[in-house]
């Protein structure tokens, strides 16, 4: 019977990371939580104009096997704002070498396109760029020093949650409404 309970609690703990899915965060807890992560600022960002967009390309690089399925087809090379095609040979380190595990990542030069606003986002002072068209458009907005705060797509809002040393501690997904109000929100930890 020990040797049941044993199995059982290990097998429980070889799960891989796929098979996790984001966990729904109780609407106690939301508000504390969306303090933390200052969402009035992610929602002015989201709520504000942006224009003169000019085209750049960016490495294609899908995400490692321990990321959620991502809404709207994101691509982990928008992880930092510095995996355009021009910046790659010019850095000293990429975004591959901050992922363990990242074996699995595509490494090939394939390229999307986007466009970047020449307007800075309001509040946060980071790039703002946009992919996809209509109902299908991605706007995603970084951090000043190159890293990415959260993008939007349709009615959800990614939120990603960095630790000191620029590591990714966990996405929060908010659905929300027309007015970028929570509905609800998710958490998914690394």
């Amino acid at each position: 019977m020990k040797r049941l309970i044993l199995f059982f609690l290990l097998g429980s703990f070889s799960l891989s990371a796929t098979d996790k899915e984001p966990s729904l965060v109780s609407k106690n807890k939301v508000p504390k939580l969306l303090k933390s992560l200052a969402y009035a600022t992610i929602r002015s960002t989201v709520l504000g104009k942006y224009n003169d967009w000019e085209k750049k390309e960016y490495k294609l690089q899908t995400c490692p096997s321990n990321f959620p399925e991502m809404p709207g087809g994101f691509f982990c090379s928008l992880l930092d704002e510095n995996q355009t095609l021009d910046s790659i040979d010019n850095s000293s380190e990429s975004i591959d070498a901050k992922w363990e595990g990242s074996d699995d990542v595509n490494q090939s030069l394939d390229v999307f396109e986007v466009l970047v606003s020449k307007t800075k986002s309001p509040n946060m002072s980071g790039k703002v760029l946009r992919y996809g068209e209509g109902y299908e458009e991605t706007i995603v907005f970084f951090k000043p020093k190159g890293i990415i705060s959260h993008y939007k797509y349709k009615d959800t809002i990614v939120i990603f949650k960095w630790g000191n040393q620029n590591e990714l501690l966990s996405l929060i997904f908010v659905k929300v409404n027309r007015d970028m109000f929570p509905e609800t929100v998710k958490e998914y930890l690394f």
